[in-house]
């Protein structure tokens, strides 16, 4: 029988499989669209903690302006419709001259009230804020029905400032950063006791649950972006310092089981951790 050997010019044998120059092409390409990818998710990420970082500056500063100027806390302050005027559909019992739109008072006890009643205070905080011209923006001041729910309540972007960034660490997926300015009674056994009562500046998701998606109690930021958060303002703790995670809240945020207490920081996955943050501003 008689044999032939291939010709190796045939294009058969060129198109068995890449070179290993090729195949490194191939690697060094894929290696660098992730990269790029994960570089462009850091970048969305950082630049998100920072415009959280800004918002918590504006609104401390607005705070102290406002008690500096009415020595009153927003939303609390018990002769708001003196200088602009009555909501009487809402709070006819005030006193003052009824405008539309007018605002309502609180009842001046030094807590803005977490609450969400008529007159709530948590939410005439920024209605306040807004009308003595320390904070942007128009808010009603009331509670109002928010997408997907059935029940007035917080509506973050209506009647509470919306971060400008979303995050993924609630467990229903990504939802609005609200945030709060609130009065933190505490109890014995609480990060937050009797010693560390007053007004926090409150970072979370919609506060009741109980009226449909997508909005969920708690918080709405990944243990990872605390953390940041929190190190870039405090201590890096989670229960200590100026920033801590509400009590209750540890289970896929933080460990408490040791000491100090640490953030889970090793999950970034969305829906892996619910950090709802307390932030200290200065106002007691």
């Amino acid at each position: 029988m008689r044999m032939t050997c291939p010709d190796v010019h045939s294009p058969e044998l060129h198109r068995r499989g890449f070179s290993l120059l090729e195949l490194s092409v191939v690697l060094a390409m894929a290696g660098l669209l992730v990269g790029g990818f994960l570089m462009r998710e850091n970048l969305i990420r950082a630049s998100a903690l920072r415009s959280v970082q800004t918002d918590i500056a504006a609104i401390a500063s607005a705070t102290h302006n406002f008690h500096d100027k009415y020595s009153k806390l927003p939303g609390d302050m018990d002769n708001a419709t003196k200088y602009w005027g009555k909501d009487a559909i809402h709070c006819p019992a005030d006193t003052g001259t009824t405008s539309t739109p007018g605002t309502c008072n609180g009842d001046g006890d030094g807590h803005i009230g977490a609450g969400f009643a008529v007159q709530s205070e948590v939410l005439r905080a920024w209605d306040h804020l807004a009308r003595a011209g320390f904070y942007p923006g128009t808010w009603p001041g009331i509670a109002s029905v928010a997408p997907h729910q059935t029940m007035p309540g917080d509506n973050p972007g209506v009647n509470l400032p919306l971060s400008r960034a979303t995050f993924g660490g609630s467990k229903a997926g990504n939802v609005p950063l609200a945030f709060r300015l609130m009065y933190v009674a505490g109890k014995p056994g609480d990060f937050y006791n009797n010693a560390n009562a007053g007004n926090y500046l409150y970072l979370a998701g919609r506060l009741n649950s109980c009226c449909g998606a997508p909005y969920v109690d708690g918080g709405v930021m990944l243990a990872a972006d605390a953390y940041s958060l929190d190190t870039k303002l405090d201590d890096g703790r989670p229960d200590t310092g100026k920033v801590q995670i509400k009590n209750g809240y540890f289970a896929g945020c933080a460990d408490s089981n040791i000491s100090p207490a640490k953030y889970i920081t090793n999950t970034t996955a969305p829906g892996s951790g619910s950090c709802p943050l307390y932030i200290d501003i200065g106002i007691k």
